[in-house]
């Protein structure tokens, strides 16, 4: 078949694929903390996670109708939710369209593989709603302008928007951007690594205030906001739910949640490496290629650029220490990987895709292969504080049966 075709086929089958996870883990509603987030807006001052519920209501202004109530925040997370799926396949449409015969096959993995994990992601009831993908858009439509390499100004406002959506952004999906940008300075010439070095500390500077700024100093003493907050997000709660205290008293008046969430960091310290087990052929596989396109770069500053790629991930570490939501953070990591490996073969590097190449080849006919294919349709959806079904339910029966750190 010619590559053409091959190209329109795969596009009909992620379109396909798409909606077929979605229906598969559609949860047909938005959680407490979901939509309690919902309730913070800009109305109050220059709050921490203010800028989603700031476009919920000027949304509202603009609409014939009035969807200022837990309905309306429904059909909003559903019309979000189409929209985070579209971009996605255009996403794949780019680099699909520019893929060649040399690195088609590697695109067609990575686009499968970034439709298989997200979309689920944000289909299920634990992430339906999430501002976290406002956090994903940012990342895909970043890696779309530097693959693009226009207009990559945009690069700067688009990372300041991302950490005012939620300043674990910085920790979260931020590395991408900041690789890319530093794989971009590398490869450049003089010129070029002006413009990159002036884009990347912008962005860095930028995103970098706006979290120490909405981490630290975007609280307020002022009981009578607390209350207004409250009051909303009631209205914009599914009845039988109700708000979520926790999270307006941590994001309004500053209370710290680590106390009481010490019971689910035990869950997580233990259903973690039974997660890193289940996924560890993967991580092996990345493991692999870094290690070989490193040791065959005959040039240091070859060397240095995919060592930066492949330590990119560590900046979601501080989130592993501190915060409990495992399921968010390995999703990071997996989508930080997938999107690396999206710019890297869209762009044709040429060490990326021989190594590539030659690990498929030499895992293409074993007969353990299928794990690869299997293993991202048993760990999805992923969750928030759980990272996945098969992963939490392990780790509760070796809890039960051995542990006894907590009691379900």
């Amino acid at each position: 078949m010619e590559l053409k075709k091959k190209k329109a086929y795969l596009l009909g089958l992620l379109a396909a694929l798409e909606a077929l996870l979605f229906l598969r883990d559609y949860g047909g509603y938005v959680n407490s903390y979901n939509s309690s987030i919902f309730a913070l807006s800009y109305k109050y001052g220059f709050v921490s996670r203010g800028l989603s519920g700031s476009i919920f209501r000027m949304v509202d202004k603009f609409l014939p109708f009035d969807i200022m109530n837990y309905n309306g925040v429904l059909r909003y997370s559903q019309a979000v939710t189409a929209l985070f799926m579209i971009l996605v396949w255009l996403f794949c449409f780019y680099i699909i369209y520019k893929s060649n015969e040399d690195n088609y096959r590697h695109i067609q993995i990575v686009t499968i593989l970034i439709v298989v994990f997200s979309v689920p992601f944000f289909s299920n009831s634990y992430n339906f709603g999430r501002v976290d993908i406002y956090l994903v858009m940012t990342a895909v439509l970043s890696v779309l302008i530097l693959m693009w390499r226009k207009a990559e100004w945009l690069i700067v406002p688009l990372s300041c928007f991302a950490v005012m959506f939620h300043q674990a952004y910085v920790f979260m999906f931020f590395n991408v951007t900041l690789v890319i940008l530093i794989y971009r300075f590398l490869e450049s010439d003089k010129k070029g690594r002006i413009k990159y070095i002036i884009l990347f500390v912008l962005s860095f500077a930028g995103a970098s205030a706006l979290f120490l700024y909405l981490n630290f100093f975007a609280h307020t003493t002022d009981v009578n906001v607390y209350n207004n907050v409250v009051e909303e997000a009631i209205m914009l709660s599914k009845e039988d739910e109700g708000y979520h205290e926790a999270l307006l008293q941590h994001e309004i008046l500053g209370i710290d949640p680590t106390i009481s969430e010490w019971e689910h960091h035990l869950k997580n310290f233990v259903e973690f490496p039974i997660f890193a087990l289940i996924m560890l052929p993967y991580i092996i596989l990345v493991i692999r290629i870094f290690i070989n396109v490193v040791r065959e770069s005959t040039k240091k500053i070859d060397k240095l650029k995919y060592i930066i790629l492949a330590m990119g991930v560590v900046t979601i570490v501080p989130n592993l220490i501190l915060k409990v939501d495992y399921g968010r953070w390995m999703f990071s990591i997996i989508v930080y990987y997938i999107l690396i490996f999206a710019f890297l073969i869209a762009v044709k590097d040429k060490q990326i895709i021989t190594v590539l190449s030659y690990e498929t080849e030499r895992i293409k006919d074993k007969p353990y292969v299928v794990i690869f294919y299997v293993l991202p349709l048993m760990v999805t959806p992923m969750w928030d504080v759980n990272i996945s079904m098969v992963s939490a339910h392990l780790a509760g029966d070796l809890n039960n049966n051995l542990l006894h750190l907590w009691v379900d």
